[in-house]
């Protein structure tokens, strides 16, 4: 029910913001489906992790990262069980979307992707969940060129989940030219595809209990073919936008919308990785809201055709991981949206 409605709330207003819109309106309009997407994540009472992570929380993070542990800690100090962690991630997934409506007039184009996919997995994964929105809310450090303020964002990151240390060249790369990035992104690609054996049979030596699991879960063939392609598509989409708007922004657009972009392209050096374990996709994932962010920002700027052109592109993204999720039998995923405490509650107390 919860999952509908926010589908269904955020899709009208999506309708109306591309009918034309101020910047006001659109935030009154974002507020049913945000309200609805917190109470997903904030109150989620069950999913494929959920009994994991109490059963983590009773022994206070052992084998996680020193920040979750550190999390741990206090809440228990505190008297709060694991339920407040997963409030207070909805909490902080909010906060990034109130962020991102900042001179932001399509804020249900992110909400209703958002909802679609990868939500589903964010209510499993919630250490990477909490570990890519406060890198997420670290690129500001890089538009404002504060190195340390950034690289203090993901050593936190990096806290709750080892995931965050992907992020470490980013500020750097944001710091050339764009024509240099691109080139240093393409050799990058070219590297670790000649590499990549040696790093996995490094990382299986350092995890070698979480890389035996994610090497055996791999599946070849039809997903990984899907991973490359919706990465193409993720790529295209930026680019295709960009091509658009670019002689349109003005010069602190045009800084935010730039480490956006980039942000998206640095996604796809997870390629070579996929052909030995899918998991890794969750980097591709962690861009997806990044992405949504720059596109709902550039529509802004859009004409009316060449917005609705970009929001085909989108679906197309999200379409295809979850083609994906078929193919690896994973639709119950989205059972667990509607898990939830405040509708337990209100079936338990109103009928």
């Amino acid at each position: 029910m919860l999952f509908k409605l926010a589908i269904f709330s955020s899709l009208v207003f999506l309708i109306i913001e591309l009918k034309g819109t101020n910047h006001k309106k659109s935030k009154v309009l974002a507020f049913i489906p945000l309200v609805i997407v917190f109470i997903i994540v904030g109150f989620n009472r069950m999913n494929n992790d959920y009994v994991n992570y109490k059963v983590i929380f009773e022994n206070n993070g052992y084998q996680l990262e020193f920040g979750y542990k550190s999390l741990i800690k206090i809440l228990k100090i505190l008297g709060q069980e694991h339920e407040t962690i997963v409030f207070l991630i909805g909490s902080l997934l909010v906060l990034v979307f109130i962020k991102m409506m900042k001179n932001n007039k399509h804020i249900n184009v992110m909400i209703f992707l958002y909802c679609i996919f990868p939500l589903v997995y964010d209510i499993n994964q919630i250490r990477n969940l909490l570990m890519y929105l406060i890198v997420i809310l670290s690129l500001k450090f890089i538009r404002k060129k504060s190195m340390i303020r950034y690289y203090i964002g993901i050593f936190l990151a990096y806290s709750f989940h080892t995931l965050g240390l992907v992020y470490i060249p980013l500020y750097h790369l944001c710091q050339i030219d764009r024509k240099k990035f691109i080139k240093i992104i393409w050799s990058l690609l070219c590297f670790i595809t000649i590499i990549s054996p040696i790093v996995i049979n490094l990382l299986s030596k350092i995890f070698p209990y979480k890389m035996e699991a994610y090497l055996s879960g791999q599946k070849s063939g039809r997903g990984i073919i899907v991973i490359v392609v919706y990465v193409i598509v993720d790529i295209f989409t930026v680019w295709w936008v960009d091509k658009k708007i670019n002689k349109k922004l003005n010069y602190e657009e045009k800084k935010e919308m730039e480490v956006l972009y980039r942000f998206v392209w640095y996604s796809i050096l997870i390629l070579p990785f996929t052909f030995y374990f899918m998991e890794i996709q969750r980097l591709q994932r962690n861009t997806l809201l990044v992405k949504y962010y720059y596109c709902a920002l550039a529509m802004n700027h859009l004409k009316r055709t060449e917005k609705i052109i970009t929001l085909i592109l989108l679906l197309i993204s999200v379409t295809l991981p979850i083609l994906l999720m078929m193919y690896s039998s994973q639709m119950y995923l989205f059972d667990y949206l509607d898990k939830n405490f405040i509708i337990d509650y209100l079936k338990a107390n109103f009928g």
